[in-house]
């Protein structure tokens, strides 16, 4: 599968999946992405764009998956159509993929959310009161941890949480 961000909708072949976040839907060109599958079929993408800095692709092979952030919207698209398409969050940042690729972990301003294979979500934790930015740092093993922004006065400070549950890890008291 190759995923390929558009500068605009094409103006010929197939119309275009709509991915949008809001009701009533905008019909408004956003994000526009082409996906080639390995046996030539293509199709377009267009979606909605969110309320935030952060645009990017992140395939997900182990998922026959896309996680899709446009302008802070994430979606989680299945490449096979066999699974409903989600949309996360308007506000989001990255998305890292565990290192068995087993799950995806996204954060936004605010949140860390973590995602199984078929796109549901695993947990959700706020972490950022009135946060401003959420940086994943390091996804191993049974540990999440990074740094987050807080306001006011704007510090940042470290965090470490579960992998499996999202609740905060106790330092080690060696």
């Amino acid at each position: 599968m190759k995923c390929t961000i558009l500068p605009g909708l094409p103006a010929s072949g197939d119309p275009s999946h709509h991915f949008c976040f809001e009701q009533p839907s905008p019909w408004a060109e956003g994000l526009v992405v082409s996906f080639t599958a390995s046996q030539g079929n293509t199709w377009v993408g267009n979606f909605q764009q969110g309320h935030g800095y952060a645009t990017k692709l992140i395939e997900w092979p182990a998922a026959n998956a896309v996680i899709v952030v446009a302008s802070g919207a994430v979606y989680f698209v299945s490449l096979d159509h066999s699974k409903p398409w989600q949309c996360y969050h308007a506000l989001g940042i990255d998305c890292i993929l565990t290192p068995n690729q087993g799950d995806a972990v996204i954060s936004t301003y605010d949140h860390l959310l973590m995602i199984g294979q078929s796109g549901q979500v695993v947990w959700r934790r706020l972490l950022a009161i009135d946060g401003i930015d959420l940086e994943v740092k390091s996804v191993q093993n049974e540990e999440i941890s990074g740094m987050y922004c807080w306001d006011p006065p704007e510090g940042w400070s470290p965090f470490r949480v579960s992998r499996v549950n999202g609740t905060d890890l106790v330092p080690n008291s060696d």
